[in-house]
C-alpha cells in the first residue's frame, strides 16, 4: 500500500511486457526470455559503438545499440523452461534510487520443494551487477558468445575469480562468493553457455574489464543508496547567505564482505568534478563510457560526497541575471511597462485560462501572475494590482476547487495527482499527464503563480493574512508533494517522483515503456519546477523546503550545464554533437536534437529556454547564450514568427539586454510574437530589470 515510483530508472520493468531495458549507468539491464536465453541480461556500451545520424556536423542525434546481451544471469532450470513466459521478473523494495529485482521459477517447476530464484540488488552507478542465486544451478549466457573462460584461483577471502573473453574481444571479470557447495566451478559448455557443475546457493558478480580494484571490492554489494545533505552558511545568522555552500552524499548501504570492506561504484562527470577530498581518495584507474553523459570513473568508497559552492540563495522573485547589470527602471521604461500592463490587466483571465490542459492552463495563470508581480513591485501601482488580483485568484480557484474542464483526481494505484483527461481515452492527452508524464512541468506553473499571488496578497495586507493562501495552500502543497515530495514516510506520494539525484535532473516520462529509457525535452521547465517550489517555500515560510530546493537547483546546474546546455568548451558530450548547443530530447540511451512537436530550430532551442525568469541566468550563462545566439539563432530569427520569436528574443536579455529591449520596447510591438505563457508587461519588466 505504498506509493509506486513512476518516473524512475527502473520503471520500464513494471510496464507492458517488461521488454524495454533499464539503465543503471554504466550498465544497462534487460529481461531476456527468447531462444533459450532466459534471465537478466547485462550490457555495457563503449563510445566506439555509438551511431551518429547520417548528416552534417553537428549531427542531429546519436544513439547507443540496444539488445546486446553480453552476460546473462540464468540457470539450467531457467533455460529448460518449455514456456519462457513462465519465468517471472518481480520488483520489490522500490526506492527513488534503488530497487530489488527477483527472477523466479513457477512453484515446484522442477520437482523442488522450494522456488528457485535469483535476487538482484539494483542501484544507480553499480560497479558490479550482482546476482544472488537460491536453489538453482547457475548458468551464464551470452548472445555475443564466449571465446574463453579462465579460472584465476581464489582471492584470499575464498572468492572465486574468473576472466571471460567474448567474441567481440571484450573482457569481463566474474567473481563467485558464498557458494554452498565447496565443489562449485564454472565451465564453458559451448560458445553461449558457461555453467556451474552443481546446484548451489551463491553470489555471482560481473563487471566489464579487468582490475585489481575489482578484486578489492568483490563479495560486497550495494543494495540501497541514502541521500543526506547539509547547507552551510558563511554568516552566523542561520539564514542562507550569498556564500552558502552545500555538501550532499550518496551513502551506500552494503551487504556481503570484501578485502577492502568497500564497494566499487561509478560516478558521472558532474559528480566527480565536485567530489570532496574524502571521496577523491577512493578513485581507481577504472573508467567506463556512459551512454549519454560522458566517461564514468570508478571509486572504491563507501559514499560519494559532493560539494557545491554556488547555491542560488539570493535568486528569488526580482529580475536579475549573472551579468549583475543595474536595473533601468526610468520614466521611459516604466511608461512602456505601464502601457502594456493597462492592456493585459484588463484581459479576461478567467476565460483565457479555462483550458482542458493542465500545461497550457498553468502557463496562462503564470503569465498573469508575472503581470501581477510587475504591477505590484515594478510599477508599485496598487490600483492596477487590485484590478488584476481578484480575477487571477478566481481563475486559480477554479483549479484548486476542481471546477476546471479536466480536473485533477487522486490515483490510488500509483498514488499521485493526475489529470482526468486521459483516464478513459487517449493516454497521450495533455502530454500524458494522466500517466505521470511531465508533472513537474505542468504543476510548476501553478506553484509559481500561487507563490506570486500569495506574496502579493500578503504584502497588500502588510503580512497579516492572505485569503488566497488560506484557501489554496493545501492544494499547492499537494502539487509540491506530487512532483517533489521530500519525505520517505509519506503514504500518499512517492519521494522525489521526478527528480533523479544520481543523474542530477528530472525525467519527464512516466508510465510509458520506452526502448531508449526515460527522457526529458525541456531543461528550463525542469529547473522552473524547483525554482517555483523555492518561491513557494519563501511565501509559506518553509525554510527547510527552500534550502532543499537551493541544493536541488545547484545539483541541476552542474548536471544540465554538463550534459544538456553545451557551450564550446564542453568536453563531455561528443565533439560532433555539441554544436547543436542544446541536446533536444535527452534520453538515457540516445540524444536527439529535436522535439516531440516538431523539428523547427526555434522549437528545439526555445523549449530549453522557456519560461524566462530570474533563475534562467543561473543555468544559461551569458557565455552560453551568446554562443547559441551567434552560432544558431541570429541568422534564423528573421524566419521565426509567432510566440517562439518572443521566447528567443527574451532569452537574449541574458547576454545583451539592449538587444532584447530594442525588440520588446518598440512603440507598436506585435503581440503575436508573445508565447501563450508570455506577457509584454513581464518581458519589458524583466529586460529593464536586467539592464535593458
Amino acid at each position: 500500500n505504498k506509493p509506486i515510483y513512476t518516473n524512475k530508472f527502473y520503471t520500464n520493468f513494471i510496464l507492458e511486457n517488461q521488454q524495454c531495458s533499464i539503465w543503471t549507468h554504466p550498465y544497462s539491464l534487460s529481461f531476456s526470455k527468447v531462444d533459450g536465453f532466459n534471465g537478466l541480461a547485462v550490457s555495457h556500451i563503449t563510445n566506439n559503438q555509438k551511431t551518429f545520424s547520417n548528416d552534417n556536423i553537428p549531427h542531429e542525434f546519436f544513439i547507443n545499440p540496444i539488445g546486446i546481451k553480453s552476460i546473462i544471469f540464468s540457470s539450467t532450470q531457467f533455460r529448460s523452461l518449455q514456456d519462457p513466459n513462465l519465468l517471472n521478473l518481480s520488483l520489490n523494495s522500490l526506492n527513488h534510487s534503488s530497487v530489488n529485482l527477483n527472477l523466479s521459477l513457477p512453484y515446484n517447476s522442477y520437482n523442488s520443494n522450494e522456488n528457485g530464484n535469483i535476487n538482484f540488488p539494483i542501484v544507480q552507478g553499480l560497479g558490479f551487477i550482482t546476482g544472488i542465486y537460491n536453489n538453482l544451478t547457475p548458468l551464464l549466457q551470452s548472445t555475443v558468445g564466449f571465446r574463453s573462460i579462465e579460472r584465476l584461483g581464489n582471492l584470499s577471502n575464498n572468492i572465486q575469480k574468473y576472466k571471460i573473453v567474448l567474441f567481440n574481444d571484450i573482457v569481463w571479470s566474474v567473481y563467485v562468493s558464498n557458494y554452498s557447495n565447496p565443489n562449485f566451478n564454472l565451465t564453458k559448455i559451448d560458445n553461449n553457455n558457461i555453467q556451474s557443475n552443481v546446484l548451489s546457493n551463491c553470489t555471482i558478480q560481473v563487471a566489464t574489464g579487468f582490475s585489481q580494484f575489482y578484486d578489492l571490492a568483490a563479495g560486497l554489494f550495494v543494495y540501497h543508496t541514502e541521500i543526506s545533505s547539509e547547507v552551510i552558511d558563511a554568516n552566523s545568522s542561520g539564514s542562507p547567505s550569498s556564500n552558502s555552500s552545500a555538501v550532499y552524499s550518496f551513502n551506500f548501504k552494503t551487504a556481503g564482505y570484501s578485502l577492502s570492506s568497500k564497494p566499487i561504484m561509478f560516478a558521472l562527470p558532474h559528480h566527480y568534478n565536485n567530489f570532496s577530498n574524502y571521496t577523491n581518495s577512493g578513485r581507481t584507474d577504472i573508467y567506463l563510457d556512459s551512454t549519454t553523459k560522458g566517461v564514468m570513473a570508478g571509486y572504491l568508497i563507501d559514499k560519494f560526497e559532493i560539494v557545491h559552492y554556488d547555491l542560488p540563495v539570493n535568486i528569488t522573485f526580482f529580475p536579475g541575471t549573472s551579468l549583475n547589470y543595474q536595473a533601468t527602471y526610468n520614466n521611459n521604461s516604466l511608461g512602456l511597462i505601464r502601457k502594456a500592463a493597462e492592456i493585459e490587466v484588463s484581459e479576461d483571465v478567467m476565460n483565457l485560462s479555462n483550458l482542458d490542459s493542465m500545461y497550457f492552463a498553468g502557463k496562462k495563470l503564470d503569465k498573469y501572475a508575472l503581470v501581477l508581480y510587475s504591477t505590484m513591485y515594478i510599477l508599485q501601482d496598487r490600483e492596477l494590482t487590485l484590478r488584476l488580483l481578484p480575477k487571477l485568484k478566481n481563475a486559480f480557484n477554479r483549479f484548486s476547487k476542481l471546477n476546471n474542464i479536466q480536473p485533477l483526481i487522486y490515483d490510488n494505484s500509483y498514488k499521485g495527482l493526475i489529470s482526468r483527461a486521459g483516464i478513459n481515452g487517449d493516454p497521450n492527452l495533455d502530454f500524458g499527464n494522466s500517466y505521470y508524464n511531465d508533472h513537474h512541468f505542468h504543476y510548476s506553473y501553478f506553484i509559481h503563480a500561487a507563490a506570486i499571488i500569495g506574496k502579493v496578497e500578503l504584502d497588500l495586507n502588510d503580512g497579516r493574512e492572505s485569503e488566497f493562501l488560506n484557501e489554496n495552500k493545501d492544494f499547492v502543497d499537494f502539487l509540491v508533494r506530487d512532483v517533489c515530495n521530500p519525505s520517505p514516510g509519506d503514504n500518499y506520494f512517492p519521494q522525489f517522483r521526478s527528480f533523479d539525484w544520481f543523474n542530477g535532473h528530472s525525467w519527464a516520462k512516466g508510465l510509458f515503456a520506452s526502448a531508449d529509457g526515460k527522457d526529458e525535452e525541456s531543461s528550463s521547465e525542469d529547473y522552473h519546477c524547483y525554482y517555483s517550489i523555492k518561491l513557494w517555500s519563501i511565501v509559506v515560510k518553509n525554510d527547510k523546503l527552500g534550502r532543499l530546493m537551493d541544493l536541488i537547483l545547484s545539483v541541476m546546474k552542474n548536471s544540465i550545464t554538463s550534459y544538456m546546455l553545451m557551450d564550446n568548451d564542453n568536453k563531455i558530450q561528443p565533439k560532433e554533437f555539441i554544436g547543436n548547443k542544446v541536446t533536444g530530447i535527452f534520453f538515457e540511451n540516445k540524444i536527439h536534437h529535436t522535439t516531440y512537436f516538431g523539428n523547427n530550430l526555434e522549437y528545439i532551442q526555445g523549449i530549453h529556454m522557456l519560461p524566462i525568469t530570474p533563475i534562467s541566468s543561473y543555468f544559461r550563462s551569458p557565455k552560453f547564450v551568446k554562443e547559441e545566439w551567434e552560432e544558431k539563432l541570429s541568422s534564423h530569427i528573421d524566419k521565426v514568427d509567432g510566440g517562439w520569436k518572443g521566447i528567443l528574443m527574451l532569452n537574449t536579455a541574458l547576454f545583451d539586454p539592449g538587444l532584447a529591449w530594442n525588440f520588446f520596447g518598440k512603440e507598436n510591438f506585435n503581440y503575436g510574437y508573445l508565447d501563450d505563457g508570455m506577457s509584454l508587461t513581464w518581458s519589458l519588466a524583466f529586460v529593464a530589470g536586467v539592464g535593458g
